[in-house]
């Protein structure tokens, strides 16, 4: 797991319906696969920009 997302309600929730659930697990996939694209592009983009001119700035 890289991550969760919760909510916090005054009282349990339950009864959610088969339709609801899968729409919890489709937005928990989708959010996995845009979790796992940001890192491998914008934070490692980054990190590579950083590195790049700390190696720049030693020279």
């Amino acid at each position: 797991m890289l991550g969760m997302v919760s909510s916090h309600h005054g009282h349990p929730l339950h009864g959610f319906s088969r339709l609801q659930l899968a729409a919890f697990q489709q937005t928990g996939t989708d959010v996995g696969r845009w979790l796992s694209w940001h890192w491998d592009t914008v934070v490692l983009d980054a990190l590579e920009r950083l590195h790049v001119q700390a190696v720049g700035a030693c020279r």
